[in-house]
């Protein structure tokens, strides 16, 4: 019978329960992890242990073997120095795929090449100056190994390389027995013909190139076949980067056998392809056994006809397995013999059924949430110095991110060595494979047929992988029309109908509802796929506030599109710091200091592209990112919380899982990223955390159960701390939570009261029970005590004060304002009216186009600033086009974002608008519940005006960044533009407050 494995953590695997192990360093195994999981550590530190031992037994100590390939009794491996010539640059491709070279003209061979290493990584190790250029795109060497082998005649034998990129050419004895292209998967040729005894000399041939050029180069260019990432020559393979191994068999044996479990059917389904000289029948014996136990749990025969390159499809009943799963990854090996000759083909599997059904995925009839992660795959495997590092540390790794609440890992943008994915089904995590074809903006004729074979070379490479259990056919593809026969020939061959898609493949939806980023050769076809992969970065290509509307947008237009309902959505890049640094670290100190510094560095940086790069001020702000204490990773202890807290909360019935696109429980990690992929997940709904003295405030409480088990959380608090003071807000207890739901709990508490602005934190700590494991969890929130607001007394009262706006309007919060300052002022309709005044205000949301401010331009109100006029401008949130202002400055709304400017920092810190607001607390009230503070901005950004800077990653008019508070003296008078959104947030927000005193009091007073 079929056994469901039991939930996690509740006991130690078997096989490895009476292994102990000291971590070299206790930050590899956090307290929470040693603590409750020591049973599941010692199982997977033991799997290090294992894999390590794998990296050396078929190797002395200068030998590195990646893979350890297992699946035929007798494997040589021809790893180890290999000689090489010297590496020649050429201009075409023809040219470099006729570099020709006699196997024996050794004179050649002047270089040496450790096998397995990236060509690239080699060549800078070696220092070898041979760099493509934008002439010469076409790299060729031949590389040669001598090797002995006692030959026997009534055996076959088989070479096979592990990835060389791009094409490797193969001679053996100076007999061509076979060539093959493809960066990333494997080739296996027939040499027994070409082999003799004793001593042999290989010979490989090895052309790889960039002919389209990273994308900095021409983007543009057709390719004719896939490349992995194109950022650069650092993210490219190269050479023979895997293992190489000559394998001895039978004349009759197995080449391939693919194996698919049908847990419902109680069956195992074998496609076997054969190796045989002559036509004939056989009898197959199967041996099926428990890797934890070594039991044989069934043995049975099939008769089959062999011929040359002849399938068979057996298919095998079994009755007492246990499933595979990410609590208990069960593995089983199958062990296959030809008419009873010593030779085995063996291969491990699990037992399981991963499925997207509605708007989820189910493991084994289970509903599963995915906690992602994205493995980088070109940064692994360069050299064979850091691939022996690397290999214990990628298990330490999963294992570590296991037990912090991952469960899948994506594979960007290309495969990882299949060691990875042996490791992976040992762990018990999910796998979502990912094809190298990524960011194809052109295809040429030759690359389709080119990338269906890679592609399925790519699919039956980890096809047995128990963890595998959903496919990205590309990562970020505009050309769709690359994607269709891919997606066909998977569903085709795999008997198991994982899920299939292309990573972040539809991206925003603009013109004619259809994916911006979807080009026209697919004419009114599209993509098929069995789930929607997002990446929207959010919080950095626009504000974090929209991600429920980005959310429901996505869902909608991708469903209108698709034609598809319900259909599972992830966001597999849901936001991202890894990239796009700013890297002038000694000049921060001038940056924060000196607006004329903060102006020229911003200009200069946003030269980069205001996209990729340049967009990341719009996510932290400019000081933030030259900040080298913080820089991009600053992201992840804010905007990445409320995007995921979205996720998590607005996404429960419509999104399935969610990752950032680089790790989220490193070195950067908090306080709540240590707990961000737990199940049951705590937050304040509420997202602003300024809390005015003696004020009561309602907050929400939510919990999600992101599992499949009933939670019980036994008990919880919110508490908040300010220095030595600790209040409770709300506490409760024996709290159930279903699986997959919310629950939500209504609270009321008074704000401390404080005399001036003071740092607090807030707390949320409790503890849940899951099928008898416990855990505790904290989840953290800066906050901001704001004392009660003390109106300011005006040293000097102003002449006389006009107040404009449109006709009709109600009575607007900064009328209000100004009157508990005492300030009346007389009611405008245009600024004809302003020389009539010493001060004119300008309310907020008055202009909605240019023609509502052409009065701004004459040449009266021009004078009557210069001879001592004062004008405020306050935020036109329904401004739609430019409007000039004065001579050199415009007023622009936000193009392109849904809720306004990314960010707004403080440039001028001494400015006395800003009297009691560092740039914390304005941080603060920006990221407050709509994440937004401006709509429109003041521009071009002048250093001797700025008091705020708007920054975003969309234009405004000429400029992809603004001033939201600026001061502009003209004559004697002067020009404040606010375009802060503060009016809305008045006796709610002490910042707001505070800055709308400090406003009006500047403004208002003669100096």
């Amino acid at each position: 019978m079929l056994q469901l494995p039991p939930h996690p953590w509740k006991r130690p695997h078997p096989r490895y329960a009476n292994i102990s192990f000291v971590p070299r360093s206790s930050k590899l195994v956090p307290n929470l992890f040693q603590n409750l999981f020591m049973g599941r550590l010692r199982y997977l530190l033991a799997i290090l242990t294992l894999f390590t031992a794998r990296a050396h037994a078929h190797a002395d100590a200068n030998v590195l073997v990646i893979n350890s390939y297992k699946k035929y009794s007798s494997v040589q491996y021809l790893n180890g120095q290999w000689q090489r010539t010297a590496i020649r640059l050429f201009a075409n491709e023809a040219d470099a795929y006729s570099n020709a070279l006699a196997a024996n003209d050794a004179a050649a061979f002047t270089g040496t090449y450790n096998v397995p290493e990236d060509l690239w990584a080699h060549m800078s190790k070696e220092k070898v100056t041979a760099d493509f250029t934008k002439d010469k795109r076409f790299l060729a060497l031949h590389v040669k190994r001598v090797f002995t082998v006692t030959k026997k005649n009534d055996r076959r034998y088989l070479m096979r390389f592990g990835a060389v990129a791009y094409y490797g050419e193969v001679h053996v004895n100076g007999v061509n027995v076979g060539s093959h292209k493809g960066a990333y998967t494997p080739f296996c040729l027939d040499v027994t013909r070409a082999l003799k005894n004793d001593e042999n000399t290989v010979v490989v041939k090895v052309i790889n190139d960039i002919e389209p050029g990273p994308v900095n180069w021409n983007p543009e260019t057709p390719l004719k076949h896939v490349y992995g990432p194109l950022w650069g020559m650092q993210e490219l393979r190269g050479g023979i980067w895997q293992d190489v191994c000559l394998i001895e068999t039978s004349r009759d044996s197995i080449a391939e056998c693919l194996i698919s479990t049908d847990i419902d059917k109680k069956s195992v389904t074998l496609d076997l392809t054969f190796y045989a000289d002559r036509e004939r029948d056989a009898t197959l014996a199967f041996t099926l056994t428990d890797n934890k136990t070594g039991r044989e749990v069934a043995t049975m025969t099939r008769r089959v006809r062999l011929a040359p390159d002849g399938t068979a499809v057996v298919t095998l009943a079994y009755d007492d397995v246990t499933l595979w799963d990410m609590d208990n990854p069960q593995l089983y090996t199958l062990r296959v013999r030809i008419d009873g000759n010593a030779d085995i083909y063996q291969d491990t599997f699990g037992f399981r059924r991963f499925e997207a059904n509605g708007r989820n995925f189910y493991l084994n009839g289970r509903r599963v949430y995915l906690f992602g992660g994205n493995m980088y795959s070109a940064g692994y495997f360069k050299n064979p110095e850091g691939s022996r590092r690397q290999l214990p540390a990628l298990v330490r790794s999963l294992a570590s991110q296991k037990a912090k609440g991952y469960n899948t890992f994506r594979t960007p943008h290309a495969p990882m060595p299949e060691v990875f994915y042996r490791m992976a089904d040992e762990v018990g995590v999910l796998i979502y494979d990912e094809w190298a074809n990524a960011f194809t903006r052109k295809a040429h004729d030759e690359f389709y047929a080119q990338n269906e074979r890679e592609v399925e070379e790519w699919f039956k490479m980890n096809y047995n992988r128990a963890s595998v259990v959903m496919y990205a056919l590309g990562n970020e593809v505009p050309v769709q029309k690359a994607l269709f026969s891919p997606y066909a020939k998977i569903k085709a061959l795999d008997r198991m109908n994982r899920p299939v898609s292309a990573s972040g493949i539809m991206g925003v939806v603009s013109r004619k509802d259809k994916f911006s980023n979807a080009v026209a050769d697919s004419g009114d076809e599209w993509l098929k796929v069995d789930f929607l992969d997002f990446h929207p970065y959010t919080g950095v290509a626009g504000d974090w506030a929209t991600m429920p509307e980005v959310i429901a947008q996505m869902r909608d237009k991708a469903e209108a599109v698709l034609g598809v309902k319900d259909l599972p959505m992830v966001f597999w890049e849901s936001i991202g710091f890894s990239w796009g640094g700013y890297k002038k670290a000694e000049k921060y100190p001038a940056i924060v200091s000196n607006p004329s510094v903060y102006v020229e560095e911003l200009n200069a940086f946003a030269k980069r592209g205001w996209g990729i790069g340049g967009s990341f001020p719009a996510a932290i702000g400019f000081k933030n990112l030259a900040d080298k204490e913080k820089g991009v990773a600053h992201g992840f202890k804010t905007n990445l919380k409320r995007i995921s807290e979205i996720l998590r909360f607005d996404g429960i019935d419509s999104v399935a899982g969610f990752a950032p696109w680089q790790g989220l429980l490193d070195a950067r990690a908090t306080e709540w990223t240590s707990q961000a992929y737990t199940p049951v997940y705590a937050r304040i709904k509420e997202h602003d955390m300024h809390f005015s003295s003696g004020k009561t405030y309602k907050r929400t409480l939510e919990i999600v159960n992101h599992s499949s088990f009933d939670a019980t959380i036994s008990s919880i608090s919110v508490k908040m701390e300010s220095g030595t003071e600790s209040k409770t807000l709300y506490q409760a207890r024996n709290m159930a939570i279903a699986p997959f739901s919310p629950v939500a709990r209504e609270f009321s508490f008074e704000a401390p009261g404080v005399d001036a602005f003071a740092a607090a934190r807030i707390f949320i700590v409790y503890e849940y029970a899951q099928s008898g494991v416990s855990r505790s969890v904290t989840n953290t929130y800066d906050a901001v005590l704001c004392p009660a607001r003390k109106v300011p007394v005006l040293a000097t009262r102003p002449r006389a004060v006009a107040y404009l706006k449109e006709e009709g309007a109600v009575a607007k919060a900064s009328e209000r304002w100004l009157a508990s300052l005492g300030i009346l002022c007389d009611v405008i309709r245009s600024l004809q009216d302003a020389p009539k005044y010493s001060h004119v205000v300008v309310s907020e949301n008055t202009f909605a186009t240019a023609d509502d401010t052409l009065a701004l331009r004459g040449g009266e109100l021009n004078a009557w600033l210069a001879g001592g006029g004062k004008l405020l401008i306050l935020e036109q949130q329904t401004l739609k086009s430019d409007a000039p202002l004065v001579e050199g400055l415009s007023l622009a709304p936000v193009q392109g974002v849904t809720h306004g400017v990314t960010f707004n920092e403080i440039v001028a810190g001494q400015s006395p608008f800003l009297q009691g607001i560092n740039d914390q607390r304005f941080w603060d009230y920006f990221n407050a519940n709509a994440g937004v503070i401006s709509k429109t901005v003041a521009y071009p950004m002048q250093a001797d005006t700025i008091v705020l800077s708007a920054l975003h990653k969309y234009s405004v008019g000429s400029s992809s960044f603004g001033m939201s508070l600026t001061y502009k003296k003209i004559g004697s008078g002067a020009l404040v533009v606010s375009c802060v959104d503060v009016f809305s947030r008045l006796d709610e927000d002490g910042v707001a407050d505070a800055y709308a005193d400090n406003l009006f009091t500047q403004f208002l007073s003669n100096n």
